[in-house]
Order: structure tokens, then sequence, then C-alpha cells
């Protein structure tokens, strides 16, 4: 008797139970570098996607403050002591 799922059925279950799309790479049959990879490509396009709405966010409040370009930190001056002769 086979009692084995089919790796469709299989694949089903794990994404309508939420588990890490690894897992399901995994019953695929990818290997595990081939996992890793693609776990780095995803979060490096989440990271710049963050930043990227970070900025719009930043440039609208500038926009609401009536700023036109982004205030760039100024760089301090210290004072210099005058010389004494």
């Amino acid at each position: 008797i086979d009692d084995e799922l089919p790796k469709e059925t299989k694949v089903t279950i794990l994404i309508q139970s939420g588990a890490p799309q690894s897992a399901v790479w995994k019953e695929l049959g990818y290997t595990d570098d081939t996992i890793r990879e693609w776990q780095r490509d995803i979060e490096s396009t989440q990271q710049a996607q963050e930043l990227q709405v970070q900025r719009q966010i930043d440039a609208l409040a500038m926009k609401a403050d009536g700023q036109d370009e982004p205030q760039l930190a100024q760089p301090q001056r210290q004072a210099i002591p005058e010389r004494v002769n």
C-alpha cells in the first residue's frame, strides 16, 4: 500500500499551513545551497524596498515641513583659540 502523499499534495499542505518558503523549496527537491541563495536574494530585495519606502516617507515629511531639499548635517566648526603673543 502506497501511503505516501503525492508531492503536489505535500506542497499544497505546506503552503496552506503557512510553512516557510524554504520548506516548500526543500519538498520540491532544491538543495540547501540554492535555498540559502534565494533567501539572501529575497532579504536583499526586501531591504532595498524598505529603504525606498523610507526615502519616500522622508520626502513626504520634508514636503509637509515646507522643505524642498533634504537638510544635510552641517559640519560643526570648532572655535580656534586666538594666539596670545
